[in-house]
């Protein structure tokens, strides 16, 4: 790699990286790369001599070297100096350009689109995973009856078709039983149910991308936070105080979706709330943890998270927040293992905490 590489060369050193990615374990790490790739238009900034893209070339020479490097803190600094410094020659270059061309009119900017590996759920799906969520957080209580149909269909804005089509998702996955024209009433899924559910090719599927989802969600969530921290106001801190007394509050929900508020550039919050949205629901939950027991847990992470961000600990805020992605991840993955027998999960591992 030198100062003389070509743009065709470039593409090499970017297909180089995405087999990398893809080596991993997680597809969605390659997935998003590739996204990024059909979106940032690099060949454009080699058309010139004087590129700033082109002269950073030489930095580039070490790749091989520092994926040589068998120590991992190391090996992620550099690659992160790396791509900050082909952010900033890039930078440059458009701020050359602006500089050169002004009053050019620009177009429409084209919005970044990710679909979380598998593109988007049917909306009846989407109803099923929040109900979901909130059958396994303690929203809807364990042998009482879920909201009516058309209280659902309203609460959604979608038809009562579609609901339906939700309920029998939710019956079958076994988090809900129907008493005919009563309504259909939550219950804790039985081990039996989920381990035959992952059974099935489409559902064992989903029960990784759920894997793949906590694995990406312990890398974003830290970095995330820490940098949305700084922007919360006191009017936004107050209100989230006040909605976490809410009886049917999910706290976490609450401070990712704050977070996501707060995130910029746009494709930082959209890849961190579809990869949020991946992992806010999960029919394979910990086998071995009652719902009391998985409410007490998330509760107790969402509070010392906030208690932080109020305190203006930004460090510690986006510690906790990682770190209850980072434990979730653990423990989903040893039940892939014990349990549902999926040889999958073994090559996906944990991040190191250096790396959060």
């Amino acid at each position: 790699m030198h100062r003389g590489m070509k743009p065709r060369e470039w593409g090499l050193l970017s297909r180089l990286c995405r087999e990398l990615l893809q080596a991993c374990g997680n597809p969605l790490f390659s997935e998003v790369y590739a996204r990024f790739n059909r979106y940032s238009h690099l060949p454009f900034f080699f058309t010139c001599d004087d590129s700033p893209l082109r002269a950073q070339m030489d930095w580039h020479g070490d790749f091989f070297t520092a994926l040589e490097n068998r120590n991992i803190q190391e090996k992620y600094n550099w690659l992160t100096a790396s791509y900050l410094r082909t952010a900033d020659a890039v930078r440059m270059s458009l701020n050359l350009l602006e500089a050169e061309y002004r009053g050019v009119v620009l177009p429409p900017a084209e919005p970044f689109q990710w679909g979380g590996l598998y593109g988007y759920d049917p909306i009846y799906i989407q109803i099923a995973q929040d109900l979901i969520a909130k059958i396994n957080t303690g929203v809807y209580p364990l042998e009482q009856y879920l909201p009516h149909e058309a209280e659902l269909a309203k609460a959604y804005g979608v038809s009562l078709t579609t609901v339906r089509k939700a309920l029998v998702e939710l019956r079958r996955l076994g988090y809900c039983r129907t008493l005919n024209v009563k309504g259909s009433i939550a219950q804790r899924c039985s081990i039996e149910t989920v381990c035959r559910t992952v059974r099935n090719p489409t559902r064992k599927r989903d029960a990784m991308r759920y894997l793949y989802g906590l694995q990406f969600m312990a890398l974003l969530a830290g970095p995330a936070a820490r940098l949305a921290a700084p922007r919360f106001t006191a009017e936004e801190k107050a209100a989230l105080a006040a909605q976490f007394k809410r009886p049917d509050a999910i706290p976490l929900i609450l401070l990712v979706e704050c977070i996501g508020r707060h995130l910029d550039p746009e494709p930082l919050r959209a890849i961190f709330l579809e990869t949020e949205h991946l992992v806010r629901w999960g029919y394979c939950t910990l086998l071995h943890e009652s719902r009391s027991e998985r409410v007490r847990r998330v509760t107790h992470k969402s509070r010392a998270a906030f208690d932080a961000l109020l305190a203006e600990d930004m460090e510690t805020f986006s510690l906790e927040m990682a770190d209850y992605y980072r434990s979730s991840f653990q423990m989903v993955r040893t039940q892939y293992i014990q349990y549902y027998r999926l040889s999958e999960a073994e090559a996906v591992m944990a991040p190191p905490l250096g790396l959060l």
